[in-house]
């Protein structure tokens, strides 16, 4: 029986001029040359697996890190790092749509007038009684529109969403909302009540093809995943001085802002209750940052939410963020999938 020794120490043996190169033992060798090479460890071929006992639920965590400075460089860099880059990632995203929601746009009354259309891109306007204007020339929660939000969308009548058109509902694959992402803005949407621009472009341009009447429903504000300048610098004077305060994000303004150590709850438990207390009193708990001190090592504490799909005892997954791996026709990184079958139903929740 040949063992994978023998590949190692039998070359050798025959003449010590055989250069010697790194050699991989695959799970899958052995497997006949005319058929296709199936890799049981997914590392040479895809693999698919099937059960009956997925679980998906939510993880909401306050993680810390520390760090330590001797100057005014590396507590930027601190920021740019190890804070600022925390926000970009997903488990913020989520965190962001779990606990400030949409904004009810039902009760308006407006809809959406498809101008032109692309691929991926559709230009048009929001309209009411008119031709409505968004983001900060509004006054209702359309306020809440502007480049980056997301837009959620419904039918107008019994009909249901499917490749970028409405069908007969209860078509298959078809869903009853539509969501779409404003990727630009000109003015104040409406071109001050006209409508579309002399161009023949809508003034509004959504990331997605909405058709043209579909209702406009709700609204996920833009959440800014950057810090200000002054923002940097006033934080950067804060942990020089060694004060200890927290980072909230201010959904009206889209910015983010300090809470002093005065007003910041020291609670773990999120909440929007008191968000921009001024009033001394350590009750607002919307911090995503907490920023403490032993008067040498600072420790900052931020919250996360993770979404985590996993199979109660069928099936194991392996997870690894820094392993990427490409298709070779396409120079992208190739991502595992997730599909739950019609045939399963959800059985419980809690």
């Amino acid at each position: 029986m040949i063992t994978a020794e023998d590949y190692q120490v039998v070359p050798l043996s025959a003449s010590q001029e055989i250069i010697k190169v790194r050699s991989v033992n695959r799970a899958a060798s052995g497997i006949s040359r005319a058929k296709e090479i199936l890799d049981p460890t997914g590392a040479y071929s895809n693999v698919s697996v099937f059960a009956d006992d997925g679980i998906l639920y939510r993880e909401e965590n306050t993680n810390q890190f520390t760090f330590t400075f001797t100057n005014r460089n590396i507590i930027a860099s601190i920021i740019d790092t190890s804070v600022e880059t925390k926000i970009k990632e997903a488990y913020a995203r989520h965190f962001y749509y779990l606990k400030y929601g949409t904004k009810d746009l039902s009760s308006l009354i407006t809809t959406w007038v498809s101008t032109t259309t692309g691929t991926n891109t559709n230009t048009g306007y929001f309209k009411g009684a008119g031709p409505a204007v968004i983001g900060d020339f509004a006054t209702s929660n359309m306020k809440y529109v502007k480049v980056g939000a997301i837009i959620k969308f419904t039918s107008p009548d019994t009909r249901e969403f499917l490749n970028n058109t409405l069908v007969t509902g209860g078509t298959d694959n078809a869903e009853d909302r539509s969501w779409a992402k404003i990727g630009a803005v000109e003015g104040d949407g409406a071109n001050g009540g006209i409508g579309n621009l002399e161009s023949g472009l809508g003034p509004v341009t959504l990331n997605n093809i909405i058709p043209n009447g579909s209702v406009v429903s709700a609204v996920i504000s833009n959440l800014t995943t950057t810090f200000t300048d002054a923002l940097k610098i006033d934080i950067i004077d804060r942990v020089e001085a060694y004060e200890e305060f927290g980072l909230r994000y201010d959904v009206d303004d889209e910015a983010w802002k300090v809470i002093t150590l005065s007003n910041f709850s020291a609670s773990s438990v999120f909440s929007l209750k008191y968000v921009g207390s001024t009033a001394s009193t350590n009750l607002d708990a919307s911090w995503w940052f907490k920023f403490t001190n032993d008067g040498n090592t600072y420790t900052v504490t931020y919250r996360s939410l993770d979404y985590v799909f996993e199979s109660e005892g069928q099936n194991k997954f392996h997870y690894d963020a820094q392993e990427k791996i490409y298709d070779y026709k396409t120079g992208k990184s190739v991502k595992d999938t997730v599909k739950v079958l019609k045939t399963y139903s959800i059985v419980s929740t809690g």
